[in-house]
């Protein structure tokens, strides 16, 4: 047998073959694979950063329309809580009036987990409702879900850069303010004192658009300074956290205000919203979310609390300026100056005025029987002297005044006015008098206080 004979050089091509790709071919390979990937990394980066926008706007909102909800429960909004505490402490998430109540004007605790601001301006609160101040902290998520049912949870109440959410309020739109009840708050809801403003300063997200003091006293509120009357604010310290606070109550990274952005978390009552810029860390940088509350539907209106607790079917009125219907004329002559009728089944009012404010007599000579020239004690006028008009019964007493129309009296031999809940009389107490009385038989007293008691008669 003959064997023949095999060149090496000849089979090492083959051998090469068998063994894989070059050093070559696999950079080639790696290249090509990383210009094809690169471009889809990128997008998924540009997703992943507009979705935490998204959920974090999204969570803001809901947190606003649960506060908003928290109020008709409550009368009031809840005051913030601490931003310091961590999960494991009790008042986690829970609002804390009393923290800011233990803070001097425009400082914040050592931690800087609630702060207390100046507010845009002094709205001349009545006594006891004098605070104009700025409450700033955390969402007091705790406290929304106890009364509202919600479920904002740990999660909900923070960004998705993981940092807590701010939560800044009007303090006399809070919790703060102790005793609030429908005969305490006022106009409390017409006077947020949170300033809003834009990258370039100015007032923004319809916050701060009238002179609210009037201090120019041309009584036009187009003209003059314009004060921030935002309600509250809820805002997120955006993809960089500057200023912002751990889910565990630690500050990542302390508050810089050499930036547009560092507005929201220097513990004053001013805010700013803008358009992103995200170029650098330059004085126009703005990374954060802002979001702005004014309740402009509870400038004229609102419901009338019950003391023992929610809302009555009642409204009245909170500006202190005058409210016209169907006059036709911005002269008016009372503060409800109506031209019309007004049908309702209980009000209360302490005087009827004529069109012209010439002359007003106090409600008490509709129920009351006066005989002789009377001066009713507490009327706008004291000097002033009035006699019911109706006729004698005939019987040494007089005829009472049951209602008003055309421009004139209506007289019965008595008030039809059925017996109080449970059947017993019902006096105000000593030195007051009755202001007002319900289709319940219920009298409102000079005191404040409703008889024989809030709960039987609403």
């Amino acid at each position: 047998m003959q064997l023949e004979k095999t060149d090496p050089a000849l089979s090492t091509p083959a051998r090469a073959s068998e063994n894989g790709f070059t050093l070559i071919e696999l950079a080639i390979v790696i290249v090509l694979f990383a210009l094809i990937t690169m471009p889809a990394i990128s997008l998924y980066n540009i997703y992943d950063k507009q979705q935490k926008r998204v959920i974090t706007r999204e969570r803001i909102e809901d947190i606003a329309a649960q506060i908003r909800l928290y109020r008709p429960s409550t009368f009031a909004y809840p005051c913030p809580a601490d931003l310091s505490l961590s999960p494991t402490d009790a008042n986690y998430g829970v609002e804390d009036c009393a923290a800011f109540a233990a803070l001097t004007l425009n400082t914040c605790s050592a931690s800087g987990g609630v702060c207390r601001a100046s507010g845009s301006w002094d709205s001349s609160a009545p006594a006891g409702l004098d605070d104009d101040s700025v409450l700033i902290g955390g969402v007091p998520f705790r406290s929304l879900d106890a009364i509202n049912g919600s479920m904002i949870g740990v999660d909900g109440a923070m960004d998705k850069w993981g940092n807590k959410l701010f939560y800044a309020v009007s303090a006399r739109n809070t919790n703060y303010i102790a005793g609030r009840n429908s005969f305490s708050v006022g106009t409390d809801f017409k006077f947020g004192v949170i300033t809003a403003l834009d990258e370039f300063g100015n007032n923004t997200a319809g916050i701060g658009m009238f002179d609210l003091n009037n201090a120019d006293t041309d009584n036009n509120p187009l003209t003059g300074t314009r004060e921030g009357d935002g309600q509250f604010a809820i805002i997120s310290t955006g993809p960089t956290g500057v200023g912002g606070f751990t889910s565990h109550g630690v500050r990542g990274q302390a508050c810089s205000t050499t930036s547009v952005d560092g507005e929201n978390c220097d513990g004053d009552g001013t805010f700013r919203t803008a358009i992103g810029n995200y170029d650098g860390a330059g004085a126009s940088f703005y990374d954060d979310i802002a979001v702005f509350y004014r309740d402009q539907a509870g400038d004229l209106w609102g419901y009338i609390q019950n003391p023992a607790g929610g809302s009555t079917a009642h409204i009245r009125k909170l500006n202190s300026g005058r409210v016209g219907v169907s006059t036709g004329s911005t002269a008016l002559g009372a503060a409800l100056d109506v031209n019309g009728v007004i049908r309702s089944p209980t009000t209360l009012t302490m005087e009827i005025c004529k069109t012209n404010a010439s002359l007003c007599v106090p409600t008490q000579y509709i129920w009351n029987s006066y005989n002789t020239l009377t001066t009713i004690p507490t009327t706008s006028d004291p000097t002033k002297q009035w006699r019911n008009t109706c006729p004698d019964n005939g019987d040494g007493t007089q005829q009472v005044i049951t209602s008003l129309s055309n421009g004139v009296v209506n007289c019965a031999a008595s008030a039809n006015i059925p017996a109080p809940p449970g059947g017993a009389d019902v006096d105000c107490p000593a030195g007051t008098y009755i202001q007002g009385l319900t289709t319940r038989g219920c009298i409102f007293c000079s005191n404040g206080n409703i008889y024989p008691s809030a709960g039987a008669c609403n």
